[in-house]
């Protein structure tokens, strides 16, 4: 390989500056980049703005769908909120039945305990006299043989007023 010399240094400083070399270079830079925009603008941009077109509207379509479920989701909401009113209404009026149907009831089985309470209290009342009767009779009957006993024995023996006493508390302890 040559060393550059000073002659080859200089011929390529006037190549670089030769104002002629330029001019065509600068020209067919100029007809290149024309050319490259003219095959961008004929081939390029149409394929370019038929995809940003099908990107459009797709991204149109998207949003029309994403409406239509927004406010399908807005119908559907209204109808739940709609829905649970009726139901809370409902139930409402399924309590306030309820609570009557309740309260007829209790009603009902308070005068029925009442009269039964009564009638208890009624045939404890029969029970308590007809005992308090039977009672009475007995004590009668036991004080009538009692004071066929003391009257036998008083007839049977002369008796004074102490042995009138002994004979009769002698006769009570015989009943208890």
């Amino acid at each position: 390989m040559a060393t550059p010399t000073l002659e080859n240094v200089s011929s390529a400083q006037e190549q670089l500056f030769n104002l002629s070399m330029v001019e065509s270079t600068l020209f067919w830079t100029g007809l290149s980049f024309f050319v490259l925009l003219m095959v961008v603008w004929r081939y390029v941009t149409p394929v370019l703005g038929d995809v940003l077109d099908q990107r459009k509207s797709r991204i149109q379509e998207d949003l029309d769908k994403a409406e239509q479920m927004r406010t399908d989701a807005e119908k559907s909401l209204a109808e739940y909120k709609e829905q649970l009113k009726l139901a809370r209404n409902e139930a409402q009026e399924i309590v306030a039945h309820a609570k009557s149907e309740a309260s007829k009831i209790i009603t009902a089985k308070t005068a029925e305990l009442e009269r039964d309470i009564a009638r208890r209290s009624e045939e404890a009342q029969i029970s308590i006299e007809q005992a308090k009767a039977k009672a009475m009779r007995d004590v009668r009957l036991e004080m009538v043989d009692l004071a066929v006993v003391a009257a036998e024995k008083i007839m049977s023996a002369e008796v004074d007023k102490n042995k009138a006493s002994e004979i009769t508390d002698a006769m009570l302890n015989e009943i208890h």
